[in-house]
């Protein structure tokens, strides 16, 4: 089976409402594909409800708590940030450097910071809502090349907030000699 993946707390400010039902409106076309949120939180049962509401049950899958999340990364297809604001989304950079493409939420701050809309991953204005969301996420569970070659580039997120490379950052802005 072909994955969505999403993680975080179950929570109001991470979206996941939305994210499930962006994942309802592709759902019946591609009978291929689950969508699996990694976390636990007080919004939990109103998630389940809302699975079961839309007949859900045996494609979205709430697993709680995990172990090794690069596990998860290595299996998935497509990575998912449904979040309303963000600080630096570190989920989204893990997801990223393990060559997922992703389909974000443009908060205000946080995902453009990793994602180069097109490039790397795709940017939805908050305002596209989950119609917006679906359309990516259709864009990208249509075409495995696609996948591959956004997930190609989004492993590039490694250099960029590598030790090294955020160290000289931090040494040029410090004025430290190099």
């Amino acid at each position: 089976r072909l994955v969505i993946l999403s993680a975080g707390r179950l929570s109001e400010e991470k979206g996941f409402v939305k994210a499930i039902k962006a994942f309802a409106k592709l759902a019946e076309a591609f009978t291929k594909w689950d969508f699996v949120i990694l976390g636990e939180g007080p919004e939990r049962p109103i998630l389940e409800q809302l699975i079961l509401n839309l007949g859900l049950q045996d494609r979205v899958h709430l697993t709680g708590r995990v172990g090794n999340l690069g596990i998860w990364y290595d299996r998935a297809d497509v990575y998912l940030l449904s979040s309303r604001f963000e600080g630096f989304p570190n989920a989204l950079l893990e997801a990223m450097s393990h060559g997922l493409p992703a389909v974000s939420f443009d908060c205000d701050t946080g995902p453009s910071d990793l994602i180069q809309d097109g490039v790397n991953g795709y940017l939805i204005t908050p305002s596209e809502g989950v119609s917006g969301l679906a359309k990516k996420l259709e864009v990208l569970m249509r075409d495995v090349g696609l996948r591959e070659k956004i997930g190609d580039q989004a492993r590039h997120v490694r250099n960029q907030f590598s030790i090294e490379s955020v160290g000289m950052k931090w040494e040029q802005v410090l004025g430290l000699p190099s």
